[in-house]
This record gives structure tokens, sequence and C-alpha cells, in this order.
């Protein structure tokens, strides 16, 4: 009989959403400067961000031709993102049976098994109706990716573990209309930044009560002239709670 994948116990770390909620405040807060013919300023406009397909921003403006209505001011120039490809890294793979005790839940000690790598495609459009606001957002994005940076993301919150997740910039896309369009049709220039996110995902965490009472630890080297030793730490006496009187007992064994 095959068995489920699932426990009784369902998990749920947030991974992709924190990502998304990162990623996206990142690019919160850029504003762009209007010109008049005279090169004076004449405002900062402040660049909005949602998450969302191109192919939704892109309708907007199909539906409203008049570029001089409120309703389009708010959505040019304008940033949207999306995640559209989800890939397996092999090689950021270590050992899927390994775990680690990434800290501790009240008074229980926990277990996490190693995570399963996969790199995330987010696309990132920006959207102008010149290649002036389209060149100055580009300008306040590019100078940051080197082409990786590092986002800080509290992965497990459970047992407090922040994680860093490189961002990379793998190349940048200009479409512009300006060849197709006529009296009738707005200039619409959209670029697409495509980024690479290297994240991990964890499984559930396992939680115990029980006490490590003994520790065996092999000392080796690739040095056949070296000597291999053995350390063992144990608790005297063995059946000892945390609360009874004991003391820690170290042994050092010679191996042949």
């Amino acid at each position: 009989m095959t068995q489920s994948l699932f426990g009784s116990q369902p998990f749920y770390h947030q991974s992709v959403r924190k990502l998304v909620t990162a990623f996206g405040a990142l690019f919160s807060g850029m504003n762009i400067i209007e010109y008049d013919d005279n090169c004076k300023v004449i405002q900062h406009i402040k660049v909005p961000v949602a998450y969302g397909p191109k192919s939704k921003w892109l309708e907007r403006l199909r539906e409203q031709p008049d570029l001089t209505a409120p309703r389009v001011k708010v959505t040019m120039p304008r940033i949207s993102f999306e995640i559209t490809d989800y890939r397996y890294d092999p090689t950021r793979k270590i050992g899927t049976q390994g775990a680690f005790i990434p800290g501790k839940i009240g008074e229980s000690m926990t277990k996490v098994f190693n995570p399963v790598p996969y790199d995330l495609i987010i696309k990132l459009y920006t959207y102008a109706k010149d290649n002036d606001d389209s060149l100055q957002m580009l300008e306040q994005i590019l100078p940051y990716f080197t082409p990786s940076l590092n986002l800080n993301i509290n992965y497990l919150p459970e047992v407090s573990m922040m994680k860093s997740i490189p961002i990379q910039l793998d190349g940048v896309v200009i479409d512009d209309n300006y060849a197709d369009m006529n009296v009738q049709t707005q200039r619409t220039v959209v670029q697409t930044f495509s980024f690479t996110a290297k994240m991990d995902f964890f499984g559930p965490i396992f939680s115990t009560d029980k006490i490590i009472k003994r520790t065996i630890v092999d000392i080796a080297t690739k040095n056949p002239m070296d000597i291999d030793l053995t350390q063992t730490v144990e608790v005297d006496p063995f059946d000892a709670d945390k609360e009874d009187p004991h003391t820690i007992v170290e042994t050092w064994d010679r191996n042949v």
C-alpha cells in the first residue's frame, strides 16, 4: 500500500508570500521627475507597485484612450511584477535526508530536514508614456543589482530563523510601440526585467521533549599517520532528568 506524503499536521511557512512582499517592497517609493520644455522640474511622480501580470495593466490602458483622464494618470508610470516559473536547481542540492536543529519552540527542541532548492523566475514590468520616464525607472533599478541583491526573509518564524535570498537580475527587454502607433494610439514603453530568486523550501518542523543524554563524535583526517579518536559525552547517571543531580562525563577513545 502506498503511503501518503502528508501527515496529520499540515504546515505552511508562507515562503513565496514572504518573497512577494519583500520583493515588492524593494521597488516601492520610486519617484520620477517631470520636466517642462525648458527643462524645469514640474513635479515628482511616485510610481505605484502592484503584483499582477503585464496583460492586466496593458488592458487597462486600452480601455481608456483619453490619457488626460485622472484614472490613467494613476496607471502610468507604474510597476508590476509576477512569478512566472519555478525551476528546480540541482547545483544547490544538499542531502535530502540530512536534518539540523534550527532552535527551540518553548522547551522543545526542533528538527527540520534540509530544504529543497528552487529558482523562482520573477518578471518585473515598468510602464511609461515616453522613453524618458522609462529610462528614469531603468536607471533607478540597475545600479542595485551587480547582478545580485540579497533579501533577508524570516523563513521559519517559529524558531526565529532568518535566511538571505539572492535576487539576480538576468536581463532587460524593452517593448516600445512608437513605430506602430497612430494618432489614436497612446505610446507605451514597457520594460521587462527578468529576475531569479534562489529560494529554499523547507518541510515541516518536528519538535520533541526528549533530552539528548549521549553524543558520540568520530574525529579523523585523511592523513593515515594521524590518530583517529572518538569522543563520547554522556550524562551520569544516565537515567537522570534535567532537574536531577548529575554530571557530564567526557571520554576519549583511540581508534585502531
